[in-house]
């Protein structure tokens, strides 16, 4: 297929991704009290956390590390490594559904959650191949069937098993079952390794950086259950934050695309590449105030016509939102493209500085939504800023050596 296909089918497939996605919340939060709907946001908040660890750093680096060999020996190699740094995050989500503060209603959190690792984990690994194999059409249907097959388990869940929180968080494993077509084309191609691989400083620092962006992103409903919040409060945060999302996740889809082309482009003129940057920096502003003003105006009466009363923000809050996941959807982008310039502890410090920077602000007083805004508006210009001058060092290192 080519890049135009290749990406249509995965912006296609992202499109019906991300409405399953909004189907499921919108269904759990018809069919779940606040109690129940509160802890299923916390759950969903760890799943995505498994995403941004196990799926999106396992399949880039992949397609990463196939771009940079042409196949995938290192990788195959490696993957003793990469199965233990997946043993540990499954270990702490394990943890995190142990917590009574997370979880202070209901049992049974710390298994959920660990199948849910794994089911990620083998997903990440699965599309990464998929992908450098040139496989993107078989990655289109996987990422479109994901959400499709957790929509039907997460419902069949709630109305069929009982309205209990625990039986519809487990629905969000079955994404896996999307792999099942494709089993046979998933191989390592490549006899032998030609590269040493540091797992640590590849995957750990990109795993870091997605894991972090990510956070900021999906954590603000456990981060507000975390703070103390009403039931109420975090219902209405991770409603309003799961209608936002949907330009984050066409472009995580589309993004397994993004990696070989982009990784070819960063390698050329550097003045071409900063006349690019600099476009889409104009357009990141003006689409991040655009969202924001459409956001304050109807962003929460949409938000209630789709999730409920009572499940939605202040205007001021749902604008920030609206604009922050605006400037999270670029972020996609800038990592990718600081992973590309060999820059993953870079993105990684840049993006836990911001975390850091939101958490503070959380604890001290300020909303959660303000604080994910403050975070993502200062991950964004500090991430442009270090690309920028990662360029421009290159620029002028050949420049001196001509």
């Amino acid at each position: 297929m080519s890049v135009r296909r290749d990406s249509a089918a995965l912006t296609v497939a992202s499109v019906v991704n991300g409405t399953a996605a909004y189907a499921t919340a919108i269904v759990a939060s018809r069919g779940l009290d606040d109690i129940g709907f509160a802890a299923f946001s916390v759950a969903w908040s760890l799943w995505a956390l498994s995403v941004a660890l196990l799926v999106f750093p396992v399949q880039h680096w992949i397609i990463w590390r196939s771009a940079h060999d042409g196949d995938t020996a290192a990788v195959r190699v490696a993957m003793p490594r990469v199965i233990v740094v997946i043993a540990v995050v499954i270990v702490i989500l394990y943890a995190a559904g142990n917590s009574e503060r997370l979880f202070p209603v209901g049992d049974g959190w710390g298994p959920i959650l660990a199948v849910i690792g794994v089911s990620s984990a083998l997903i990440g690994i699965s599309r990464g191949l998929l992908a450098a194999g040139g496989r993107y059409d078989k990655v289109a249907w996987v990422i479109g069937l994901e959400n499709v097959l957790r929509l039907g388990a997460v419902a069949g869940a709630i109305f069929l098993l009982g309205r209990v929180a625990q039986w519809s968080v487990l629905g969000l494993s079955v994404g896996i079952l999307a792999l099942i077509p494709f089993l046979t084309k998933l191989r390592f191609a490549g006899s032998e390794a030609s590269v040493k691989v540091s797992v640590l400083a590849e995957l750990g620092a990109l795993a870091g950086a997605t894991a972090l962006a990510h956070a900021m992103v999906q954590f603000p409903p456990a981060a507000a259950e975390w703070l103390g919040e009403s039931p109420e409060r975090v219902s209405a945060i991770f409603a309003t934050f799961s209608l936002g999302r949907a330009p984050l996740l066409v472009m995580l889809g589309v993004s397994a695309r993004l990696t070989k082309p982009l990784t070819r482009f960063l390698s050329g003129s550097a003045a071409r590449i900063r006349k690019s940057m600099t476009k889409a920096v104009v357009g990141l502003v003006v689409v991040s105030f655009v969202a924001g003003v459409m956001g304050y105006a109807i962003g929460p009466e949409v938000v209630v016509w789709f999730f409920g009363p009572g499940r939605a923000l202040g205007s001021t809050e749902t604008a920030l939102v609206a604009a922050g996941l605006v400037m999270a959807t670029a972020g996609v982008v800038v990592t990718l493209a600081l992973m590309a310039k060999r820059a993953n502890r870079i993105a990684a410090t840049f993006w836990a500085a911001s975390v850091v920077a939101a958490i503070m602000l959380a604890i001290y007083g300020v909303s959660v939504p303000v604080a994910f805004f403050a975070g993502e508006t200062m991950a964004i210009v500090l991430s442009i800023g270090a690309l920028w001058s990662l360029v421009t060092r290159v620029h002028t290192s050949s420049s001196a050596t001509s």
